[in-house]
């Protein structure tokens, strides 16, 4: 999923996208992206890992501003993990998981490329 080097080029040309508002909608997000965004623009120590206390805190934020906006968040993950740090993986998941049930966040994962479902799910959905 994504559009490689959309972002950089949003960032890059500011006029290209003008604000919008946006709510009382639906909006299918793409997990792994947002996951990789809040992540490097929340400033969490990046050289020893962890803080994931601190990291649930920027998720919960997100989905509570898009709650403030009444809009209703899908998430879709894609891709599976190797067999390589299984442990560490297991552990991530089940607290992103937990994270998204406590806030009531519907989550779906494909373990391949995913357009062709997601394309889908979007037209089932909406």
């Amino acid at each position: 999923m994504g559009v490689k080097g959309l972002s950089s080029l949003l960032e890059d040309n500011r006029r290209i996208s003008p604000d919008i508002h946006f709510r009382d909608s639906k909006l299918v997000v793409d997990g792994n992206n947002l996951i990789y965004h809040l992540y490097y623009s929340s400033n969490l120590d990046q050289n020893h890992g962890g803080e994931y206390l601190a990291f649930q805190a920027e998720v919960q934020a997100f989905f509570k501003t898009l709650a403030d906006c009444g809009i209703k968040p899908y998430v879709v993950m894609e891709g599976g993990s190797s067999t390589s740090d299984i442990r560490l993986e297991t552990l991530k998941k089940r607290a992103r998981e937990k994270t998204l049930n406590d806030l009531k966040v519907p989550l779906v994962k494909f373990f391949k490329e995913a357009d062709g479902r997601l394309a889908a799910l979007v037209r089932e959905w909406a």
